[in-house]
């Protein structure tokens, strides 16, 4: 997975996609909308494709979506969020996650 290191070869279009994040505080997720797909040549000449999304408040600036400590998946043109017993194991899930990391 790219870690943020390397350099952006090509941009992609990703229209329709979405990446989900978790609120497990809220027992909630929400989405936001990816902007690019980026293909990245990484340090090592290994590449990956990563999604792109703006940051709330920062005009114009992007972030990886993946790296975010909130990221569950990205979702597909037309694919809705989980909700009911999908969301709550998908929230468990990710509460383990952060206490093995030890994030708030």
């Amino acid at each position: 997975m790219y870690t943020g290191e390397g350099e952006i070869i090509q941009l992609l279009p990703a229209v329709g996609w979405q990446a989900l994040y978790g609120n497990p505080s809220f027992d909630d997720c929400y989405t936001v909308p990816l902007v690019t797909w980026a293909l990245v040549k990484m340090d090592d000449g290994k590449t990956d494709v990563v999604g792109l999304v703006l940051v709330e408040g920062f005009a114009g600036e992007m972030v990886i979506a993946e790296l975010g400590d909130y990221f569950m998946n990205f979702l597909g043109p037309g694919e809705d969020p989980p909700d009911g017993n999908e969301l709550a194991e998908a929230l468990e899930s990710l509460k383990s996650i952060f206490k093995e990391r030890d994030i708030a």
